[in-house]
């Protein structure tokens, strides 16, 4: 027989853990005066309504930029229709991403896409930001993430079953309340911090438009910058993985680089047993992905600073610059939209518009800025300069989320009181 650690004076033990005397355990239905999907008609980028989606939940909040909308009639919209205070939960995605729940806060007109569930919570009974950050904490996403059922690509969470079966630990009102208000000054803390951070890469991107495009010149630099191609400083790399030996699949992301396939999507894209053909690419190769996409209008160009060689796919483009010094400069100039132009004006667009077919022979004749090898570093002083900044504050951000997941643990299990 397992033993059993002593409840506190004070607490009691329950189905979802030690808790106060004083709170009970309910399900979700108890605490939610009704619930309902949203619309499963098409959206538009314009409309008289605006529609939230999977893409507009960022962890327990709303991200009200891109924004699809549609044009329903009034009794249809206010069958639907979102109030402050109301809780999403994401019924339908990969099985990494379904059962994200998030509180909507604002007094305008939204309204939600059909694979998002809105829970109305009973006000007289629960406090809304209390059940968003309940529902938030590792504990209950593990337990929302264990209804779902994986299909094919997607993994589904039934409503029905999502409201009867989670149990909840409810302290009265006003402590609920209390706690809320406690975690609202921290999500203050992290809101601020993440507007700072975006400040910051604005200013970067500004900044690297300017220094790469020699707007913005350092003392003691004068004269026109000299142009060279890109087969000229660079070699392409068509290495293949004839042995197989190499399993490690890398992704070109538009925002993130070069990732590690199984780390970046739900499912392997590559067949694991068939990856002969796939090129590979070392420390310090660049890779153009022809994808393109609203962040990338010209594909992304990357390069891989993991410290371990991996393979790609056949379509992209793999190349090695001849020297370090410069391939770190290029590198700044591959994350600015200076090379799209080029890329634009040469581009045949492949049939599903998602691609550009432009040939080999082409894409190496690429223009790029040559500017003398002590500019080169200047630049590269300042742009890493302002990198490193940027990679501090996200660590600080990151060390104020996880004190508050800690402080959330603690007070949403009633292990901390709080003094009303």
């Amino acid at each position: 027989m397992k033993p059993t650690n002593p409840v506190p004076p004070g607490y009691k033990r329950t189905k979802v853990g030690v808790i106060p005397e004083e709170w009970e355990v309910v399900k979700i239905e108890d605490v939610i005066e009704r619930s309902f999907y949203g619309t499963s008609k098409s959206t538009s980028q314009k409309g008289k309504y605006p529609v939230l989606r999977m893409g507009n939940m960022r962890n327990g909040t709303i991200d009200y930029e891109n924004l699809a909308y549609i044009d329903l009639e009034k009794k249809d919209f206010e069958q639907i229709s979102l109030k402050p205070g109301d809780i999403l939960l994401n019924r339908t995605n990969s099985y990494d991403l379904v059962g994200k729940v998030s509180l909507f806060d604002k007094e305008e007109d939204f309204i939600t896409a059909s694979y998002i569930v809105t829970y109305r919570p009973k006000q007289s009974v629960i406090d809304s930001n209390f059940l968003n950050n309940l529902l938030n904490t590792s504990y209950y996403q593990g337990k929302i993430k264990a209804l779902a059922t994986k299909g094919v690509s997607q993994a589904n969470i039934n409503p029905t079953v999502f409201k009867k079966v989670i149990k909840i630990p409810l302290p009265p009102l006003k402590e609920q309340q209390k706690i809320a208000q406690i975690l609202s000054t921290w999500d203050e803390a992290i809101a601020k911090l993440e507007a700072l951070i975006e400040e910051k890469e604005r200013f970067k991107k500004g900044l690297m438009h300017k220094l790469l495009s020699a707007e913005l010149r350092f003392p003691g630099f004068e004269g026109e910058w000299k142009e060279v191609r890109l087969g000229d400083v660079a070699i392409r790399i068509t290495k293949k993985n004839v042995d197989n030996s190499i399993k490690l699949v890398f992704s070109n992301s538009a925002t993130d680089g070069i990732v590690m396939q199984n780390d970046y999507f739900d499912k392997d894209i590559a067949n694991k047993n068939n990856l002969l053909g796939y090129y590979i690419v070392e420390p310090g190769d660049f890779v153009y992905n022809p994808r393109i996409s609203k962040s990338a209008p010209a594909g992304p160009i990357s390069r891989n600073n993991k410290d371990t060689s991996g393979i790609v796919s056949p379509l992209y483009t793999v190349f090695r610059f001849k020297t370090s010094k410069f391939a770190t400069f290029i590198e700044y100039y591959f994350r600015s939209m200076l090379w799209i132009r080029f890329m634009n004006s040469i581009a045949n667009y492949g049939a599903r518009h998602d691609r550009m077919n432009i040939t080999i022979r082409d894409f190496m004749k690429m223009p790029l800025p040559f500017p003398s090898e002590a500019e080169q570093e200047k630049i590269v002083e300042i742009l890493d300069t302002v990198d490193k900044e940027l990679m501090l504050l996200k660590k600080e951000l990151e060390a104020l989320k996880e004190q508050k997941r800690g402080l959330m643990q603690k007070l949403l299990s009633g292990e901390v009181r709080v003094k009303l």
